[in-house]
Parts: C-alpha cells; structure tokens; sequence
C-alpha cells in the first residue's frame, strides 16, 4: 500500500471516529437535558416548570428535544393522547440509550394517568410498558422498571396484576444475582402488605440464602426488618425487637443505604416498644432517627420529617398528651406522606389513625367518625389486620356513644366476623407454614395429633410459628452474619497467636507450648472468651484451627530457639470433640499438618469435651487416625461439664489436662486432694503426662512438688503468661 493510500485511509478512519465521539457527546448532552426535565417535572410545581420548558423550547436546536418538551407540556394540561404522539416523534431519536427515554415517557404518563383517576388507562399503558421491556431493562435499570409496574398498587384491583408481572420477571427473565435480588425484595414487601407471610418468608429466606451480590449486607438487613414486621403483625413484639437488634448496619460501606437501614431499623423498634408501653425507649429510638435523616438525600427529607412528626404524635396519644399529639398533628402537611408499597413506613394510614384515636380520645365523635369512613371507603395502604379491627371498635363505640344502638351492633357483629376471618386466615397459614418448610419436621411432629377446634390450639400454633421463627431462621441469618465477621478477621490478619509455657517444675525444662488465640480490635487486644463466641456461632472454629496449624508452620523456626525443651517438647491446639466428627477436617489436618510433622515437629490436639458423647467409634477411629499421622491427643479441662474417669477408658490419648478448679481446691478439698492421687496414679499406669492448668501461687507448686511423680508439668502464670512469637524465643524458666 502507498504512502498516499495510507494517510488517505487514517484520515477517514479518524474522521469516523471524530465523528462518532460528537455524535456521542451531542447525544449524551441532550440525555443529561432529558433527565434535568424529568427531575424537574418530578419536583416542581406546573408554572416552574412551564417557565423551564419555554426557555428549553426557545434555546434548543434540536428537534427530537422538542418534542419532548412538548411532550411534558402536553402533560402538564392532562393531555396523555398528544403527549404519547410527542414522546413517540422523540423516540426515533437513535441514541445509544433510547429505551431509558421511551421507559421515562412511560413513566411520565401512567403519573399523569393516575393522578387524573384514569384508572383504566393507566393499566394499559403499563402493559404496553411491561410489553416493550427487555432482559436488559429487567438486569440494568431496574428501579425504573419498578417505578412503573409498582404503579399498579395505586390502582384499584391492580396489585394481582402486579404480581403476575414480578412473578413473571422472576420465573422467566433470566436476572443476574443483583436485579433477582432487588424485584424479591420488592415482591416480599407487596406479599406482607397483602398479609400473604407464607410467601413473604420464602422470599426472605431466599434472599438470605443469596451471595455474592451487590449491597448484600444492606439487603439482607432490609429482609430482616420484614421479617420482625411479620413477627410483630402476628403479635410478638418481644420477639420482632430481638430480631432487629440483631441487625448490625455498621458493616455497611456506603453511608446513604446505612442511614437507609438504620432508619428502617429504628422506625419498625419504635413501633414495638410503643406496643409494649414502653413510651420513653420508643421515642429514644425515635429521636436516633432524627440523627441518621442529614444523610438522606434532601428530596426525602419532607417525607422523613412527615413520618417521624407522626410517629411522635401517635406516642404522645397513646400516653393521654393529646395537646401535645394534637399540635403535631395540626402542622402536618399531607403532601409529604410516604405513601407507596417499599418506603419506611405507610405514613398516610399512621396520620388518619392517630388523628382518629385523637378525636375519639377528646370526644369529638363526628370527626373520629369522619375519619374512619374515609379509611373505609378508600383503599388506603397500610391499614392491616389490628388497625381494621379498631377502627370498627372505635366506630361501634361512637354509634353507642351517640344513641345509635342497633348501627353499633351491626358494627360489632362485623368486627366479630372480621376477628374469626383473621383467625381462620392465620391458623391456615401456620398450618401450611409448618407442612411447607423442611426444618419443621419437629414442630409438625410435636402438633400432628392436633386439632384446631379452640383458642388453645390456634396459641399453640401461634407459638409453633414462632419457634420456627426464632430457632431456625434467626439462627441461620446469624450464623451467616457472625462467619462474615469471622472471615474479616481473618482475611486482615487480625487474629493472631501467643503461645504460654508448660514446664516441668522438678527438672525445669519446658514441656510443650499451648497456642492461644488473640484478636486484634482497634486499640485492644482482645481474649477467646470475649470473641471465641462468634467462631462458634460461625460454625469456622475448624477453618481457626486450620489457620492456626499455618501460623505455627510460620513461627516453627523461631519456636526452635526455645532453650532447655524437653526431647518430648509439643505445641498444643484447642478444638472440641464436635471438629474431630468431622472426616473432611480430618483429612485437612493431616494434609495441613504432614509438613510440621515431617520437620520433627510434635503436634498435639487439645480435645474439650465440650458436648455429650455421641458417634464414640467414629470418634476413637478418627483419633486413631490424627495419632497415625503423628499427631499427640491430649485430654482439656478434665474435671468440668461432662468429664468422666470412663473417658480415660475410651479414647488413645498422651496427655491429661487437669481444669484450673483442681489447683484452686486442692489445698482445702478432700475430694479434690483424693481425686488428684487417683490421677496422679493413672498417668503412672498408663504412662501420660499430666498438666495442671492455672497455677499462679508459691503454695499450689510448693502442693504439687510433694507427690513422686515425675510425669507432671505446669502451665500458668506462675512461670509465664501468654507471649507473642518474638517474646517466646527468649523465654527463660524461674
């Protein structure tokens, strides 16, 4: 190729790409435009933002913005027919993100539709809007596509229609883990409102179960305040505050969606206590609230302040300060209530209820009368089981209260059927709660005789769903929650080691070391019995151990330093019989541990016998095998909880721990002194060494050194207390 053809052929492809970048730039340009629009459209009042559409109209060279400026003047005067024309002329506009433009003319006109009552319309707009989106819509602009579909809630009979929609983004529109989070959130939410818990649970359960997607801490403490609600509407407050103090939001990153969370979290503890009487600590909570709403976005701030205005004035009634509800209540404006299927609270429904309870509580009759029929007649979100049937209370004591005796019997005869109808719902679902879930097998055993014919079976049911609740999805969630705090630790190298010296008092050489585990928190340092909890809790004490068999592997040659070590010296590790069950941490060790050993390391396991003796021959073949591979057993904390002297009968062991109580007691028990001999004459028989943990005074030594055997050793800090790697090279006995 020539020289010439060559410059000819890099200036066309610079051309096009300059091309392509204006075009890019010109496009995005007119987004950003697009967006200010629908922003202001959103916020403003009609004459601020007809003010800001002419100025549009007049600077603006493009046609397709035009239109869209015409298209919201259009519906600004209520016209949706010439809007959707207008839209639709701006939507040919090929630029690299129309569908978020034709998604946003949606939008637009199912609001407009709405807000003028043209329920019938706005149904079908948001079908053609379901129709046109894609699984691209569904995975990347997902609020949006809320937006829309959520706006069936608004409409009469619309939310079966709304649950066709997500069950059909959920079945059918191959969602990546983050959007299939986001619409069961919002499904579960809609389920509880419609007082369908069965599956509201399943949804949270699923979620809970989910990994490894964006926001996960946030989202799964979103879950778990659903699930307290649930709790609460069934009528365990107790329980509900338990599962929100559960909740830790600190371990969110992004400041917003903490505030978000702890929010969510505060409003929903307020609302319990208040149920419990407990006045002062919900309007604590009330007032932390106040704390977290500077970091909310300012266009939710109004809203926020409207919910809190009338969670306060609903405390204040509830206590008899009906000035002080009274003159909350009167600076409210409606306008800012949160009145949609996914926000804090139904703030709407909360103001009509307290401002009810007000009136009655003054005798104000006609007005608490006035209220009660407008919740009545319009669908209001939010008003559940409980405020139904005190609204038909209260009604029924205003017609007797003004004379109306027969309308206050029907009143009261509707409440009846209401409360049967409720009880009926919730015996079938907890019925169908316990035959649904797998991990209810015990709770449906313990019922299967059960019949439901009166009050003291539906409460037993009650409590069974409850059990459920508390014994097998809290525990999970907590589990999940205390491995991420685990694993944390772990991967920052928080966690570290220290070793304490065992010796032998009469030769004064050293026995052994036994490594303790250290956590590194802020400015402290941290002991196994203030965080060794939560490695329980994870279910990970075999990954610690692991973890620990490679810090030794790290610290083995400074370890050799030690002077005067005995030629049997070990290092010693905890665990319980509970890990040693286990076949596949067994294999773990003796791959883990197969190069310590074959350097003539001596490692020895320090079994707590920290649970019932269950599977004793899979037990005693694994320790078998672990003494196979080389490693030493030792017996820990004999002489507390379950220990037996049948124990010694049943398992291979080299080592005998005695617990700290031995030495505590030996100079003023009897028991004690008689136990320690036949201890003492054991380890003679069956050659193993015996340690005594916790000696820390010149008597308990000066005790021990009196009996013949040789084959005993010491640990405590008598000699040494626990230390750090550099400090254990240098270590000198007494």
């Amino acid at each position: 190729m020539t020289k010439k053809k060559i410059i000819l052929w890099a200036a066309i492809i610079i051309s096009i790409l300059s091309f392509i970048e204006l075009r890019n730039y010109y496009f995005e340009k007119q987004l950003k435009e697009i967006r200010e629009i629908h922003a202001a459209y959103k916020n403003t009042s009609p004459d601020t933002m007809l003010n800001c559409l002419d100025d549009k109209l007049k600077y603006s060279h493009s046609r397709h913005l035009k239109s869209i400026v015409e298209g919201y003047m259009y519906l600004i005067d209520g016209d949706t027919e010439e809007a959707d024309k207008q839209f639709n002329t701006a939507t040919n506009f090929k630029n690299y993100m129309p569908r978020e433009m034709q998604l946003q003319k949606y939008d637009l006109i199912i609001d407009t539709l709405i807000h003028d009552k043209n329920y019938e319309q706005a149904v079908k707009y948001i079908g053609k809007a379901f129709k046109y989106m894609n699984i691209y819509d569904f995975n990347n602009r997902s609020t949006l596509v809320w937006d829309i579909i959520s706006k069936l809630s608004a409409v009469p009979d619309g939310t079966p229609i709304l649950r066709e929609y997500m069950n059909e983004i959920l079945e059918t529109k191959r969602l990546d883990i983050n959007s299939k989070v986001f619409f069961l959130r919002k499904m579960e939410v809609l389920c509880i409102l419609e007082i369908d818990y069965i599956q509201a649970i399943e949804y949270i359960v699923n979620i809970l179960n989910a990994q490894n997607f964006v926001d996960e801490a946030y989202y799964k403490g979103k879950v778990m305040v659903d699930l307290s609600i649930i709790v609460h509407n069934l009528g365990s407050s107790e329980l509900s505050i338990q599962i929100l103090n559960e909740i830790n939001t600190e371990k969110i990153p992004d400041p917003l969606k903490q505030a978000d969370l702890e929010i969510y979290k505060l409003i929903n503890l307020t609302q319990n206590k208040q149920k419990l009487g407990r006045s002062e600590e919900a309007l604590a909570d009330l007032q932390k609230v106040v704390s977290h709403t500077s970091k909310l976005p300012s266009s939710n701030l109004k809203e926020m302040e409207f919910l809190i205005s009338v969670k306060e004035a609903e405390i204040y009634i509830a206590t008899g300060n009906y000035d002080k509800g009274r003159e909350i209540l009167s600076t409210l404006h409606t306008e800012n209530s949160m009145d949609n299927i996914y926000s804090y609270s139904t703030s709407y429904a909360d103001y009509l209820l307290a401002f009810g309870d007000l009136f009655i509580a003054s005798g104000n009759y006609e007005n608490a009368r006035a209220i009660y029929d407008y919740i009545i007649d319009n669908d209001i979100i939010g008003i559940d089981y409980i405020d139904w049937t005190n609204v038909l209370t209260n009604l029924a004591l205003i017609e007797e209260n003004l004379g109306n005796y027969q309308e206050s019997e029907k009143l009261k005869a509707k409440l009846k059927e209401v409360e049967s109808t409720w009880e009926s719902f919730k015996v079938k679902m907890l019925y169908q709660y316990v035959n649904s879930s797998e991990d209810a097998k015990i709770i449906r055993a313990s019922n299967a005789k059960m019949k439901v014919i009166n009050s003291i079976y539906f409460f037993a049911l009650i409590i069974a769903f409850l059990i459920i609740l508390k014994t097998l999805i809290l525990p999970k969630y907590k589990i999940k929650r205390k491995r991420k705090i685990v694993t944390k630790n772990m991967e920052k190298n928080n966690y570290f080691l220290v070793y304490q010296p065992i010796i032998n008092p009469k030769t004064k050489e050293i026995s052994g070391v036994e490594t303790l585990l250290r956590l590194k928190d802020k400015d402290s340092i941290l002991t196994p019995n203030i965080f060794m909890k939560d490695i329980e809790t994870a279910e990970l004490i075999d990954k610690i151990v692991l973890w620990q068999l490679k810090e030794i592997k790290k610290n083995y040659t400074e370890i050799q330093l030690l002077q005067n070590k005995t030629n049997t010296f070990y290092i010693s590790i905890n665990l319980s019989l509970n890990e040693i069950k286990n076949r596949a941490f067994i294999e773990s060790l003796k791959e883990e541990g197969a190069d310590l050993i074959s350097q003539g390391a001596s490692i020895c396991l320090e079994i707590t016998e920290n649970v019932g003796l269950v599977e004793e021959d899979l037990i005693r073949l694994h320790i078998k095998d672990l003494i196979k591979a080389g490693y030493k057993i030792a017996i820990d904390d004999f002489g507390i909880e379950y220990s037996n002297i049948s124990l010694l009968d049943q398992f291979d062991f080299h080592t005998l721990k005695l617990d700290k109580y031995f030495i505590d007691n030996l100079k003023d028990s009897v028991v004690v002194q008689n136990l320690f001999k036949v201890v003492n004459e054991i380890s003679k028989d069956l050659n193993i060494s015996i340690v005594v943990e916790g000696v820390e005074k010149q008597w308990q030594l000066d005790i021990l050194m009196l009996y013949e055997s040789c084959n005993f050793s010491i640990q405590g800090y008598y000699y040494s207390k626990p230390l750090e790697i550099h400090n254990l090279k240098n270590f000198k006995v007494k």
